[in-house]
Order: C-alpha cells, then sequence, then structure tokens
C-alpha cells in the first residue's frame, strides 16, 4: 500500500510537467482557440449562478409583491436578465462545443503527425530492444488520443475550478459548517477514481509483451498470404485460440478492475449524496423558523449542487487526467528518446558527386543483449566505383556490415572509413544522399507506378524519363507495359482500380526504385532472390556494363551473379576469411571454391 501511494504522488509531478508541455503546443498552434475556449469556459462556470441568483432574487420579490396588482419595475428588471442569461448560455454553450470540438480535431493531427515523425527519426537500433517496443505499444496503441483528451480536459477543469470557488465563497459566506461537510462527503470519490486510473494503466503496463503478442498473431489474419497460409496449414483455430487465450486473459484483469472501481464507486456517490441531503435537509428547518427566505434558499440548494457538481468534476477529472497523464507520459517517454547514434557536431564533408571508397578498418560488433559477436576484427577495403560481393553463410555478418555502413550501429571497436573520414564524423542526411540501399526485406507502396519508382528520390517532381530508364535497368518495364494504365496504374487491389503484384514485380519496383535514386554508393541485398533467371541476368549484365560511376556492394547467394564483381568477400562467424576475384578464389580451393562447386553442379544436374 506504501508504495502504491508514493507511485500516485511521485507521478504528481510529471503529470504537471506534461500538462505544461501540452498547453505549451496548444499556445503556440492555436492560441486564438485557447483564449476563446478559456473565455468561454470561464462564462459557463459562471453563468449558473447569474441565473440561479436572478431567480433567487425574482421569487423573493415576487413574494413579497404577491396581491399587490402590479409588476414592478425591479421584477421586470430582474426577469429580463433572467431570459438573457438563459439566451446567452445556449449561445456560448453552443459556440464552446464548436471550439471544442475543432481544436480537439486540430491538436490531434498536431499530435498525431509529430509521433509518425519522430517513429520515423527514432534509431533502428531502437525497434531491437524489448524494453523499448514495450513502451513503444503502450504509447502506439492508444494513438495519440490520450494528448488531445488530457489538453481539452484542462478547460472543463477550468470550469470545475471556477465553480468551486464561486460556490464556495457562497456556502462559507452562509453556513461554513455545511461547506466542509460537502466537501469530506465527496473526497473519497476522488480517492477511488485516482486508484483506479492508476490500476487501469498498470493493467496496460505490466500486460506489454502480452498485448505485443496478441498484436502478432492478429497481423496474420489481416493479409492475405498470413489468411491464405492459416487456411492450408489448417491453423486458423489454433491461432483463434492462442489469440482469445491472451485477449481474455488480458479482459479479465480490466473487468477485476472495473467491478472493484463500481463497488467502492457505488459507496462513495452513496455517502456524497448523503451529506448533500443533510444540508438540504438543514436548510429547509431554517425557512421554516424563517431565518431564509424562500427565494435565497433555491440559491443555497443551487449553489451547493453547483459546489458539489463542480467540485465531484473537479475530482474526477484530476482521477482521470491521472489516468490519461500516465499514457500520454509514455507518448513523451517515446518523444524524448535521445538518440543511439550521436550527429556530429562539427561534420566533415564529403565528395557527393563521385563514388566513395569504403574502408572497414578492424571493426568489431556485439548487438545489444547478445554474447555472440556479429563481426570480429573486419579489415576490408572497397575501392571507388568498385563492385564488390559479400557471401558466406546465414549469420556471417553481411548484413551487420550493411547496417554498419547505414549507421544504424556504430561499431563496438574499430573504424568504418568514407574516403578516409570516420563515418561518425560525418553528417548522416548528408551520407544517405549518395547512398542507396535495397533490403532483402524490401518495402511495398500502394501508388502509381510511376510514384513508386520515383520514391527513390523523393525531393523533387517526379521525372518521368527517368522512371522509364529505372524501370527498363530493373527488368519492370516488361510487366509494366501490360497493366491497364501502365506507369498510371494504381496498385493495391483494396484501392479503386488497383492491382496486386507477385513478389518478383514487387522486387523489379523495388530495383527500379533504387536505380531511379541514382546513388554514388548502391548496396543491394539479395536483390534477385524472387527475379526469374533471364530478368536477373540481363539486370546484371547492365550493372556490369556501367562505368564505375558508383561503388557497389552486393550480397547474394547466387554465384552465378556474385562471380561477375570485380572482388568477392567471404565471411565466417564475422570475419573476411577469403577475399579476390572469383578466379583467385577457385584458384585458392577454399570455402567460396567449395560453395561454388556445390551450385553448379547442382545447375548441371
Amino acid at each position: 500500500m506504501e508504495k502504491d501511494r508514493s507511485l500516485s504522488f511521485a507521478v504528481v509531478p510529471v503529470l504537471a510537467r506534461n500538462i505544461r508541455r501540452l498547453l505549451t503546443a496548444a499556445w503556440h498552434n492555436e492560441r486564438g482557440l485557447v483564449i476563446g475556449l478559456a473565455a468561454s469556459s470561464l462564462f459557463i462556470a459562471a453563468m449558473p449562478f447569474v441565473q440561479s441568483g436572478t431567480i433567487a432574487l425574482l421569487i423573493n420579490n415576487l413574494i413579497e409583491n404577491a396581491g399587490i396588482g402590479k409588476v414592478s419595475p425591479v421584477i421586470i428588471a430582474l426577469l429580463a436578465v433572467a431570459i438573457a442569461a438563459m439566451i446567452a448560455s445556449g449561445l456560448i454553450y453552443s459556440a464552446n462545443e464548436f471550439q471544442t470540438k475543432r481544436f480537439w480535431i486540430r491538436m490531434s493531427e498536431k499530435f498525431e503527425l509529430t509521433f509518425l515523425k519522430k517513429k520515423g527519426e527514432l534509431d533502428i537500433a531502437r525497434y531491437d530492444d524489448p524494453k523499448f517496443n514495450d513502451l513503444l505499444n503502450n504509447a502506439t496503441e492508444r494513438g495519440t488520443f490520450p494528448m488531445s483528451n488530457l489538453l481539452e480536459m484542462q478547460f472543463a477543469n477550468l470550469q470545475n475550478v471556477v465553480g468551486v470557488m464561486v460556490a464556495s465563497a457562497i456556502i462559507i459566506g452562509s453556513y461554513p459548517l455545511l461547506f466542509l461537510l460537502i466537501l469530506g462527503g465527496l473526497i473519497p470519490r476522488f480517492i477511488v477514481g485516482l486508484k483506479y486510473g492508476k490500476d487501469v494503466w498498470g493493467i496496460f503496463d505490466s500486460g506489454a509483451e502480452d498485448r505485443r503478442k496478441f498484436f502478432d498473431l492478429r497481423r496474420h489474419f489481416f493479409w492475405v498470404p498470413g489468411v491464405a497460409e492459416l487456411k492450408l496449414f489448417q491453423n486458423v483455430e489454433r491461432f483463434h485460440d492462442l489469440a482469445r487465450g491472451l485477449m481474455r486473459s488480458f479482459n479479465k484483469k480490466q473487468e477485476r478492475t472495473e467491478e472493484k472501481k463500481l463497488r467502492l464507486e457505488l459507496g462513495a456517490r452513496l455517502l456524497s449524496e448523503a451529506t448533500l441531503g443533510i444540508c438540504f435537509g438543514f436548510l429547509m428547518t431554517e425557512v421554516i423558523k424563517g431565518s431564509l427566505q424562500i427565494g435565497t434558499l433555491t440559491f443555497l440548494l443551487a449553489s451547493m449542487s453547483n459546489f458539489s457538481g463542480s467540485t465531484a468534476g473537479f475530482f474526477l477529472s484530476v482521477a482521470r487526467q491521472y489516468e490519461m497523464g500516465l499514457f500520454v507520459n509514455d507518448i513523451f517517454k517515446v518523444l524524448d528518446t535521445p538518440r543511439l547514434i550521436a550527429l556530429p557536431l562539427h561534420p566533415i564533408h564529403i565528395e557527393t558527386s563521385r563514388p566513395p571508397a569504403i574502408t572497414f578498418e578492424n571493426v568489431s560488433f556485439l548487438y545489444p543483449d547478445s554474447e555472440v559477436p556479429a563481426l570480429k576484427n573486419l579489415s576490408l577495403a572497397i575501392e571507388i566505383g568498385e563492385k564488390m560481393a559479400l557471401v558466406g553463410a546465414n549469420g556471417s555478418g553481411k548484413t551487420t556490415v550493411v547496417k554498419l555502413i547505414c549507421r544504424f550501429y556504430d561499431p563496438t571497436e574499430g573504424r568504418v572509413l568514407i574516403n578516409g573520414t570516420d563515418l561518425r564524423d560525418i553528417d548522416p542526411e548528408e551520407w544517405y544522399g549518395i547512398l542507396g540501399v535495397l533490403f532483402q526485406d524490401y518495402s511495398s507502396y500502394n501508388f502509381l507506378v510511376k510514384d513508386v519508382i520515383a520514391l527513390g528520390r523523393s525531393n523533387g517532381r517526379v521525372k518521368l524519363a527517368k522512371v522509364l530508364e529505372a524501370s527498363q535497368a530493373s527488368e519492370a518495364d516488361s510487366f509494366i507495359q501490360r497493366l491497364k494504365h501502365q506507369y498510371g496504374q494504381q496498385l493495391g487491389k483494396w484501392f479503386t482500380g488497383g492491382v496486386d503484384l507477385s513478389e518478383g514485380e514487387r522486387q523489379k519496383l523495388a530495383l527500379a526504385r533504387a536505380f531511379y535514386r541514382d546513388p554514388r554508393m548502391l548496396i543491394l541485398d539479395e536483390p534477385t532472390s524472387s527475379i526469374d533467371a533471364e530478368s536477373e541476368a540481363n539486370i546484371f549484365t547492365q550493372l556490369n556494363a556501367r562505368k564505375a560511376d558508383r561503388t557497389l556492394l552486393l550480397i547474394s547467394h547466387r554465384f552465378s551473379t556474385v562471380r561477375r564483381a570485380d572482388r568477392i568477400c567471404v565471411l565466417e562467424n564475422g570475419s573476411a576469411t577469403e577475399v579476390g576475384t572469383h578466379r583467385e578464389l577457385m584458384q585458392l580451393d577454399g570455402t567460396y571454391a567449395r560453395l561454388f562447386r556445390i551450385q553448379a553442379k547442382e545447375y548441371r544436374a
């Protein structure tokens, strides 16, 4: 219990800081709406007291003037004020509702786009960290809506605070003991709401990995290849049962929390309503004794109701903010996640018009939470304009070499040099500007064909002549010409007029995207794994025919492709064991020669 209490109070300054950050963002982005909402909120908070006070005076005057036979100017004035207050309230309520909706939409857009951009800026290494993935899952699952909701609550909270202050002054000025009695009856509701908010967040936080497992299972039901394999391997029921087990376990925790909350909330609400009833009964006796006028009674009853409602609203709002604040805090933790890969304070500029030379200088690398080095004391030089091929068994370190060149990670030991300059001293954006990488797990995009290819260099208008050149080089033009709208064809069957492509066709498009980029350094990781043999031969014939206008690093298990490289590097257990031309490595009669003969034998068979 003591631990829970300390946790609750420890989160208060964090909640306050996050609310301040949200309000600052709102002020910078939607200053007019903030001012408008604050003004209308203050008006809405004060208006019930103006109305009830006017009606109270009206009742007292009516009682005093009953039977006179004429309407006094005071009564007419009070009636006019009461009617004007009702009309104004309706108008301001409508305006406030409109402003609130617009404010929520605009700030939701701001927060969602900020979060998306941050996810794109995160270091790739972050996504390899299970603990960070738990945090990211918590922040992503509810979206950025808790930020918009928490921000919107501040204006409702302003109404409650003003209501509490005005009602408190009225009640304390009349009957101080009644004020203390009503306040005491409301505190249990606040405690229940506060505890519930922490319990709900605790369920999400402690079950983060189970929820990630559930979403991992669920994704197989949301794409056609996944559904097809589930059906053919007769795993639909199994995956459904696994998903149901995870979801049922999680939801049971929430149901138990909701049941507990209901029991506590009913007791707390009964107490608060009972104290209000006692106060109402006391005021009735004051009227009977002649100590209180009827109109004043209605004003005090309305003030007590407003005080009870505003105070309960304030307490529940704070409790709700506590719950929302815990989710918002996860989002801010993601937004505040620092870079793992440090940017150079004084970057060294590199030549961007010429192909680079890349040197691995005694490089070793150990992935986080791994005990086996992915690379061990690797020294390898790729010359300017050279076509270098990497071969080796799975897990030999080929993809790690690419990740280090892309600076997704920094070496544990040693250096990666670009034209003699440590990669850590180069601005990554400048380096990416001359780098083109096609991973084995490439992305597919559902745009028009020409736009998909032009994503290779999207910082300008689409150059159709260049699109055509890139598609011809990747052998994509042959299937594009058969599409109904050719380069204007929409991809993705779930879009109007869209079509789906085969795996080989998608890979040709991905290659075309890399060729459209026209980088000075091109890295291809199994670029033709799904492409037919004839197209593959044509692609590499064109690559080899080009002058040394780019440096090429090729990773492939197809030795018919690899043999055409200027040099070949064999990686084994993270180390370069053989480097040379195809002929030199065949004469060396080592690992490369053995693997080449095995593959050649399969082709001859």
